[in-house]
């Protein structure tokens, strides 16, 4: 969590003025919850005086939308990898983190160099129509700790989603890369002419549509 302008360009980092990274704006992100914790999360957000509204995605898949104070869009799903311990009552369980949504003006544009450039797996979605959307696809497996068994970065055009949701503007992301793939990608940002920087390991790279992508090499037995 960033306060807004109150930093200055690269958090004090040095080296990552050039990419100039910020926190984002209205992002909607969607966080799982273990089952059964479904008529908790609606009795904590009651007792604090939180609208919030559900959207049925299946029978047994109901989400629940509400907005924090500064109008990011928070989307709880339950997942069922997990579950309600018990005596867990004060607080919403979250357990993993589902997906994001950031806004691209361009779309089209944005899906070639999301899959061509940054080497990001697309999953589903199109990038024309009256709604459309792209989503990419992370971590396949499931984790011990049984957190969902993929996370997804999910792309607008500019619109306006379920529950009033909207994609993020000039957001901040972190994405684990394969190191034996690293080196391709750093070569692949430079050739495609994106602003860069690098510190602690991590390749920054600033998006022509504003937000910031931090890759961090990982090895993959």
């Amino acid at each position: 969590l960033w306060q807004p302008r109150t930093h200055q360009p690269g958090g004090g980092m040095l080296g990552l003025e050039a990419v100039r990274p910020r926190g984002g704006a209205h992002v909607h992100y969607a966080l799982k919850i273990p089952q059964g914790a479904y008529d908790l999360a609606l009795h904590l957000l009651e007792s604090q005086g939180v609208p919030y509204v559900t959207h049925p995605f299946g029978r047994d898949d109901v989400a629940i939308y509400f907005f924090d104070h500064d109008l990011h869009g928070i989307e709880l799903r339950e997942s069922t990898l997990c579950t309600l311990p018990e005596g867990e009552s004060d607080s919403i369980p979250v357990r993993a983190f589902q997906e994001v949504v950031i806004e691209f003006e361009d779309l089209p544009t944005a899906h070639r160099r999301l899959t061509e450039v940054y080497g990001f797996r697309y999953a589903w979605g199109s990038t024309t129509g009256e709604r459309a959307f792209t989503a990419y696809r992370f971590a396949e497996e499931i984790s011990p700790d049984h957190l969902n068994p993929h996370t997804e970065l999910f792309c607008w055009d500019p619109q306006i989603g379920i529950a009033d949701a909207q994609p993020g503007e000039h957001v901040y992301l972190t994405v684990t890369y394969p190191a034996h793939g690293f080196e391709a990608l750093r070569q692949r940002v430079g050739e495609a002419g994106l602003t860069v920087a690098e510190h602690g390991g991590s390749l920054f790279v600033r998006d022509p549509e504003r937000h910031v992508f931090e890759f961090q090499p990982i090895e993959i037995s």
